[in-house]
Order: C-alpha cells, then sequence, then structure tokens
C-alpha cells in the first residue's frame, strides 16, 4: 500500500503537535525528578537518608532521554552530537542499572530481603548481560537475537512447506 500524502501546512503542524505533547510528558517527568530530589533534601534533614530515589529518578529521566521520541533534542545538549547507534551501549547500562536499583527499591518498600549473594548474583547476571551486548557483533546480534518481523517469519514457514 501506498502511503498518503499529506499537505506540507498539516504535516508541520502535526509534527509541531507531536513534540509540544512530548516536551508535555517530559517535563512531567522533569517534575517528579524534582520533587523526588526536594523529598530527598526533606528526609534528610529526618535523618532517613534514602538515596535510592533521586537515582532512581534519574536514571528514569536519562532513559527518557536516550528513547527515539526525545533523542533529537538533547543530542546536541547532553549527548555530544553522538548518533542514535553510537548512544545503544549508554541506554542499555542505564536500563541494568535502573534494573538493578529496583531490587532496592523493592527491598525497601515491599520488606522483601535480598541476600548479599543474591544481589552480587544479579549484579554478575546483569554485567553479564552488557557484556555481551557489548560483544556480540551487530549483525549478528540485529539478524539472530532481536524479535523477528512478520514477514521473516511467513518467509520462514514458507520455506519450511
Amino acid at each position: 500500500m501506498a502511503p498518503v500524502l499529506t499537505e506540507y501546512e498539516s504535516a508541520v503542524s502535526n509534527k509541531s503537535f507531536r513534540n509540544n505533547l512530548r516536551f508535555l510528558l517530559f517535563g512531567v517527568s522533569l517534575f517528579s525528578f524534582f520533587v523526588l530530589v526536594i523529598g530527598y533534601i526533606l528526609s534528610y534533614r529526618m535523618e532517613k537518608r534514602l538515596f535510592l530515589l533521586p537515582a532512581l529518578g534519574l536514571f528514569v529521566l536519562l532513559r527518557i532521554m536516550l528513547t527515539t521520541e526525545f533523542y533529537s533534542f538533547w543530542q546536541d545538549i547532553v549527548f555530544f552530537n553522538l548518533s542514535y547507534e553510537d548512544v545503544n551501549p549508554i541506554m542499555f547500562f542505564i536500563t541494568f542499572a535502573l534494573k538493578y536499583l529496583l531490587i532496592f527499591l523493592i527491598q525497601d518498600l515491599l520488606g522483601i530481603m535480598f541476600s548479599g549473594r543474591e544481589k552480587l548474583g544479579l549484579l554478575i547476571y546483569y554485567i553479564i548481560l552488557y557484556f555481551a551486548y557489548l560483544f556480540i557483533p551487530q549483525g549478528f546480534y540485529n539478524r539472530y537475537l532481536t524479535v523477528f518481523s512478520y514477514r521473516e517469519l511467513s518467509d520462514r514457514n514458507l520455506l519450511l512447506l
């Protein structure tokens, strides 16, 4: 099917509307990060020094900034004009760090105690996954280790028949 072409003004206004909506959503995330930082400062006075929440907020903001929807704006300002493909290892690192920090959040909020051995095991697991991503050639990774598209699956099914 051929794509439907739109008028130039409607395409520009549609893109402008989407960009404004993206920045509104990012503003909500940024506001909640500042609330977490202020909550951390207030909890520091009450001698409950929980550094976990601001750290999680920072990792969530960085992860949002690295998505394709927001990356074009932050590419020049924060990420030294690197291409989106060059920033993928940073995005994977932030994702794994965020998942590891969530273990401590679960432990604090739900009272589920993880032993030091379990935490170390999960840290080693995430490090192995990260280094596997870094050292596997991208062609092999993209061809065999990502989700197959419907077309590739249907082509393989036709070959099996």
